[in-house]
């Protein structure tokens, strides 16, 4: 596993928390010690960031703006509900505000197309390549038809599509009773979600070295670091 050294900051006023030591220990030590998480963000590049079922936000080697972003909205009262965080280090938060650095303009007119509909936007995923995916209460779109297409096949034989997560060589998409995989996913995860799933799943994050984080959007979660 690779270990990179990340600054040391904790802010007890925004409930937000960082750590210096390896974004690996950091996830694993604080998911130990608080026993739950809401949802998160992993990558291989770009750090770690734990929503806890407790308020607070813990991160360790994100991107600064999204660090200061999300300061600010805590400053403001703003819930965060998702956050993206491609391998290149570009971003993008769900919650009662939307923003972020480097995402398609693409995928940012399909949430506002979703939003004048009335829809609640749940997921907005996207990688380094301009593809996405966006889920709201209502609908689901992708950047093109391939994806499009595995979503519908989704829909159709497991119902709603609930969560997505893509990176820049695989995707999955999860639906009330199943699943979809568009490229390869970690086996471990694959192995998870067709064997060992203890929960309904609201949200799901992957890495290409095979790293992985599921949750139910509540506290309960599942995870597997490498």
């Amino acid at each position: 596993m690779k270990k990179l050294s990340v600054a040391f900051f904790i802010s007890v006023v925004l409930n937000t928390l960082a750590f210096s030591s390896s974004e690996g220990e950091f996830i694993h030590n604080y998911l130990e010690r608080t026993g739950t998480c809401r949802n998160g963000t992993i990558t291989d590049n770009w750090g770690y960031l734990i929503f806890d079922g407790q308020g607070r936000i813990a991160y360790s080697g994100i991107p600064r703006t999204l660090r200061d972003y999300i300061e600010e909205e805590q400053d403001a009262g703003n819930s965060i509900d998702d956050v993206c965080i491609t391998e290149r280090g570009n971003w993008f938060c769900v919650g009662d505000k939307f923003g972020g650095v480097g995402y398609p303009y693409s995928m940012w007119s399909k949430i506002q197309e979703f939003l004048q509909q009335g829809d609640r936007i749940n997921c907005a995923t996207f990688n380094d390549y301009d593809e996405w995916i966006v889920i709201s209460n209502n609908h689901f779109a992708s950047s093109d038809k391939s994806i499009q297409k595995v979503m519908r096949k989704a829909n159709k034989e497991f119902g709603f599509i609930r969560a997505a997560a893509i990176t820049n060589s695989a995707g999955i998409i999860i639906a009330e009773r199943g699943f979809r995989i568009i490229g390869d996913i970690p086996p471990d995860l694959n192995d998870y979600l067709t064997n060992k799933q203890r929960f309904d799943i609201r949200y799901i994050k992957f890495t290409e070295r095979g790293s992985w984080l599921v949750t139910d959007g509540y506290s309960r979660y599942d995870y597997s670091l490498y």
